[in-house]
């Protein structure tokens, strides 16, 4: 894959350079500003002052850095923030981690161990694929399959019923909004073919949760993709990020009660590492008490943004992809020539998305994630389908 990021290198699309940024989700760029659509930040909590005030707080209190490894000596703030997180999302054990990528290079070997089939969703993420590369160097075996193709899991499952150790991988919320998984049916599968799951729920924390309605299509809470569909944790590995939706770094794993082995001894970062900063654990913190006081209304107004936006793309006829209106919008421009003239429409009027191009989506879906956030004035969405129209009119 680093082929293509090196060709977006080499043509100036990725890489740009920024002088400054501003918490109205702006940007200068080489004395231009940018109004910024490729932050996944959603809640826009990073500028908020309970953040910068529990940063503080739990600097001067531990240090810029508690250096042992975890298993060495374990301060009591990463494992109080286990236990909320562990309490927010139906987890009785959590272990935190630097970010998810950390997180499943260092966790997803330790879960599988030896001689596994691991069955990886053909959309996976890449950095959960990495992980399932990385176990798969103990003598085990990766097989893909479509998410939206159960039929085919199944016989994937009944063909290799012999094997003791299955994990199945998807993302909660695929991060390029092609599809939200379908938690309960495939629980359903682990549990009748003896396998394990195992959720990236990057883009589904913070933004969904339960007890979904037609009032309240997201539901509340934001206690992530599995509690929308009020399932449980059984045979189901969790990963998910504060990095996202709730606007800082930790990443954690919540790891199913019937999975006996000490994930934590056998996880170089946790034997190895030094934790998370102090000031990341108290902006986490800082956060999950923001959600609770006001995030099922912060999760309300956004939702009021995307769906304006998104009636934006319909009537200018551009294709896109949107699951559940979840603020991560994939905009499609087509082949990846396509990708350099769209680009230089939208800087010049000013506006900065994320591109995507083959192999991260098909070869004829490149495009621009669209990312909305709470802190996304109207003012940027009207700028935004300005020169999305500005493209359209040359088609």
């Amino acid at each position: 894959m680093s082929k293509y990021f090196k060709e977006l290198l080499d043509n100036n699309l990725y890489g740009i350079p920024v002088q400054n940024y501003s918490s109205n989700r702006t940007f200068i760029s080489d004395n231009k500003p940018f109004s910024d659509f490729c932050s996944t930040n959603y809640l826009g909590l990073d500028y908020r002052e309970e953040m910068f005030l529990a940063s503080d707080n739990f600097l001067r209190k531990w240090g810029s850095l508690t250096q042992w490894g975890r298993l060495e000596a374990d301060c009591h703030i990463f494992r109080d923030l286990e236990s909320s997180i562990g309490e927010m999302i139906g987890y009785s054990r959590v272990l935190l981690s630097h970010t998810i990528s950390n997180g499943c290079t260092s966790s997803i070997p330790a879960i599988t161990g030896r001689n596994a089939l691991l069955i990886c969703d053909t959309y996976l993420h890449p950095v959960v694929k990495t992980g399932c590369k990385l176990a798969s160097l103990d003598h085990s075996e990766i097989i893909k399959f479509d998410v939206n193709n159960l039929d085919h899991l199944e016989s994937i499952l009944i063909a290799n019923k012999a094997i003791k150790r299955k994990f199945i991988f998807v993302d909660g919320v695929h991060s390029l909004a092609r599809y939200i998984a379908p938690v309960p049916e495939l629980q359903f599968l682990c549990r009748k073919y003896d396998s394990w799951l195992f959720i990236d729920d990057a883009h589904g924390f913070g933004i969904f949760g339960e007890s979904p309605s037609l009032d309240n299509p997201w539901g509340s809470g934001g206690n992530g993709i599995i509690n929308y569909f009020k399932g449980d944790t059984r045979r189901t590995f969790y990963i998910s990020s504060f990095g996202k939706a709730f606007c800082t770094h930790t990443a954690f794993l919540g790891i199913p009660e019937e999975y006996e082995s000490n994930i934590a001894v056998e996880s170089d970062q946790f034997v190895y590492s030094a934790p998370i900063s102090p000031a990341l654990a108290g902006m986490a913190y800082a956060a999950l008490q923001i959600n609770k006081e006001s995030g099922d209304d912060l999760r309300r107004k956004l939702r009021e943004k995307i769906i304006y936006f998104t009636d934006g793309l319909k009537a200018l006829d551009i294709p896109f992809h949107s699951v559940n209106h979840h603020p991560a919008i994939h905009v499609i421009c087509g082949k990846k020539e396509n990708v350099p003239l769209w680009n230089t429409i939208l800087m010049e009027h000013g506006i900065f998305s994320g591109i995507r191009i083959f192999p991260l989506t098909p070869r004829l879906e490149c495009g621009f994630r669209f990312a909305i956030t709470a802190t996304n004035s109207q003012e940027q969405l009207d700028n935004a389908l300005n020169a999305l129209a500005a493209i359209k009119a040359l088609y």
